[in-house]
């Protein structure tokens, strides 16, 4: 097979820099050193005069949200090289695993298009991850010229967890499934980044039971669902909702080809008490088993259970407590809870003093959940397999 490096040249990506793209008030948003300085800031942003398509307090459409960029992959090719084309992209520079993008024919000139247009959620980048692409022509017969491929070309997405797949709708009238968010991307106080595309967290995939027998709707689409079995290659649905809320299918929303396991729990410090540990570390027994991934873990909004989960699992893995603060309010934004729902403004601040009695200030927070989840009946052995697993 000839490398045609003269005749298929690659063109700038529209988007300069593929990025997953935060807005700049999202930045600032980061850079603030706690919780109490981001919730100030944005009290201060909702008395700015603000559009009449959005409430007070609301920032709209993409000013907040930190949300994908599609991509659009553009060559120029000699006409000798009418197609057809596809394009290659891969995480490895040698091209060991690729995802194939391939162009369309413009029938009535019969020619092929010479770019790709991937949307945002087909591309589903990873943060702070370079990626590697190129241009293979491929002719079909009667055709004698040969197979060409064009040069490679690099690009680097944005080093700005978290990495979100979807904060409203994926990509059809129908189906739902907000709040959904890789567990990967953050990075550990030793400079360590937890590994992306294992765990996934969100909102649940059908609504509560109305019955306590059968199960709620379903808010999947087939798109949706196509979306979790196939792009991100989903073997697990970890349902933290009680037996009431969930009903007695016992099947997940996604088929009967992923393994479902309901494990309720209770969020933030009641999950500390005595009668609860049992139940968290029955979630923890399971995150240890390196056969479970890719997976998703959901409650019913993917905000309180989800996020004790979330806080505590990439907390044992190292991540320093105002990223896991940052990650949990990500559920909430463009607001902040305020002092009028206490109950919920003070979510982190819960979860803190309850690891208090696991180690004095001078102790790691990490430390503190490590001892925590050994309570809980997790071994050494398990908790190290958890961090060897998540761990790049």
């Amino acid at each position: 097979m000839d490398s045609f490096q003269d005749s298929l040249q690659l063109q700038p990506l529209t988007s300069p820099v593929p990025l997953l793209v935060a807005p700049e008030l999202f930045r600032r948003l980061r850079a603030f050193p706690d919780h109490e300085s981001r919730r100030a800031f944005l009290a201060q942003e909702s008395e700015k005069p603000f559009s009449p398509f959005f409430p007070r307090g609301e920032h709209g459409g993409d000013f907040l949200y930190r949300r994908g960029r599609g991509l659009r992959f553009q060559w120029k090719a000699p006409a000798s090289m009418p197609g057809p084309y596809q394009v290659e992209l891969s995480e490895e520079a040698d091209f060991r695993h690729v995802r194939i993008f391939r162009a369309q024919k413009i029938w009535a000139q019969h020619r092929w298009e010479s770019f790709v247009e991937v949307k945002e959620y087909e591309a589903n980048l990873k943060v702070g991850t370079p990626y590697y692409w190129r241009v293979r022509f491929t002719p079909l017969p009667p055709m004698q010229t040969p197979e060409a491929l064009s040069p490679v070309s690099r690009f680097v997405t944005e080093d700005l967890p978290p990495r979100i797949i979807s904060r409203e709708k994926l990509f059809s009238v129908d189906g739902r499934v907000a709040n959904s968010r890789d567990m990967g991307g953050w990075r550990t106080g030793e400079g360590r980044r937890v590994r992306q595309g294992l765990a996934y967290r969100m909102e649940a995939f059908d609504d509560p039971s109305p019955d306590t027998i059968h199960p709620g709707r379903n808010r999947l689409s087939l798109a949706d669902r196509e979306f979790f079995l196939e792009v991100l290659g989903i073997r697990t649905d970890l349902d933290l909702r009680t037996p009431a809320e969930v009903g007695k299918a016992g099947i997940s929303p996604l088929g009967p080809g992923v393994q479902y396991y309901n494990l309720p729990v209770e969020g933030y410090e009641v999950a500390f008490t005595p009668e609860q540990r049992e139940a968290t570390g029955a979630v923890f027994h399971l995150l240890a088993q390196p056969q479970i991934y890719p997976m998703v873990f959901h409650c019913l909004g993917g905000a309180d259970r989800t996020g004790m989960v979330a806080f505590l699992l990439n907390g044992l893995l190292g991540v320093p407590e105002n990223d896991l603060c940052l990650d949990w309010e990500t559920t909430f934004l463009p607001h902040l809870p305020c002092e009028e729902y206490q109950c919920t403004f003070r979510c982190c601040q819960r979860l803190l003093d309850a690891l208090k009695e696991y180690g004095g200030p001078e102790v790691p927070l990490q430390e503190k959940i490590h001892a925590f989840l050994q309570t809980c009946g997790l071994t050494s052995q398990e908790l190290l397999r958890i961090q060897e697993i998540f761990l790049e």
